[in-house]
C-alpha cells in the first residue's frame, strides 16, 4: 500500500506540475465556542471548545481540507 501511495503522489504532482504557472490558496482559521454540541450531543461536556481548520485550494479545481474541534 504505501508503495501505490507514493505513485499516486508522484502522478499528481506531475499533474500540477504540467499546467504551467498556476496559482494556489491556503485558508486557515480558529475558532473559539462556548460548547460544542454534534449531532445534538454536547461533545465538549459544557467546556469551550477550539476549532481549527486549514484549506488548500489550487487553480486547476483539487481541493483539500481538514478540520478538528
Amino acid at each position: 500500500m504505501p508503495g501505490s501511495a507514493l505513485v499516486a503522489v508522484s502522478a499528481g504532482i506531475a499533474v500540477l506540475l504540467s499546467f504551467g504557472t498556476v496559482s494556489a490558496e491556503v485558508n486557515s482559521y480558529a475558532t473559539v465556542t462556548s460548547e460544542y454540541v454534534a449531532r445534538g450531543l454536547a461533545a465538549s461536556d459544557g467546556a469551550p471548545a477550539l476549532q481549527l481548520a486549514v484549506d488548500y485550494q489550487h487553480d486547476t479545481g483539487f481541493f483539500v481540507g481538514a478540520w478538528g474541534s
